[in-house]
């Protein structure tokens, strides 16, 4: 199962058709505000898949996701 945020909604399929796979991606993401900021990174394995419409989209799986937050 894989798991795609788009448009600030979860999507998931199954059976995603992966055209490449992008191994240990390293992403990050900062929050909080000027006196307390955090920095939170992590790594996943990333599929690119090609949609019908032959645009490419990311996909992570959806245990990664879970572990993410």
């Amino acid at each position: 199962m894989f798991a795609y945020y788009g448009d600030g909604d979860l999507e998931v399929r199954n059976n995603l058709q992966a055209v490449e796979v992008l191994k240990d991606e390293t992403f990050g993401f900062m929050c909080g505000n000027t006196s307390d900021r955090r920095c939170y990174g992590f790594t996943v394995d990333v599929y690119k898949a090609e949609e019908a419409d032959g645009n490419f989209s990311f996909w992570i799986t959806a245990e990664d996701e879970e572990r993410i937050g």
